[in-house]
């Protein structure tokens, strides 16, 4: 007789309803489960495969992300410029090297930056521009500044317009 326990669930078991829980949008976890719903079953690799994204902590979600393009500051005090992509129109962080000797060499692409800045960390145009004042570079593109209105207000003739 039933004791109202049930067997537990094979290995395959529980990646098949792993699976249909956390398909969603991943492109190579809905061609897992459609090779399992097609064929009846998945090779050792793509048990492993399937299994180490089980396994993976889930990733903390931003409870206040950067939506907007502007000038950041972390918590450790580092800047960064926040750009739209052209491609994609996808946010992206640069962090800001002031002393840096060109123009093209102030803001480097910072890999994975843009998930851990917060909305919150958003500089003021006043503060952006105390920055551009303390380096002489535009607190907008980081262009060196020769202007002497520029300099004194950290921000070159062509971005005071625009901000």
């Amino acid at each position: 007789m039933a004791t109202g326990t049930q067997p537990a669930l094979t290995r395959e078991e529980r990646i098949g309803a792993w699976l249909v829980q956390n398909a969603g949008t991943n492109p190579f976890l809905k061609s897992v489960l459609f090779q399992l719903e097609t064929r009846g079953y998945l090779t050792e690799r793509q048990m492993e495969a399937v299994e180490g994204r089980m396994n993976r902590p889930a990733r903390p979600v931003n409870p206040n992300p950067v939506t907007e393009v502007g000038m950041y500051r972390d918590a450790e005090g580092v800047i960064y410029r926040v750009k739209r992509s052209r491609q994609n129109g996808a946010l992206y962080a640069m962090r800001f090297f002031p002393q840096a000797h060109n123009r093209a060499s102030r803001f480097v692409y910072a890999k994975g930056v843009i998930a851990r800045l917060t909305a919150d960390l958003r500089m003021t145009v006043a503060d952006a521009q105390r920055i551009g004042v303390q380096f002489g570079v535009c607190c907008v593109c980081g262009a060196e500044l020769t202007a002497t209105e520029s300099v004194e207000n950290g921000i070159g003739p062509v971005r005071a317009k625009r901000v």
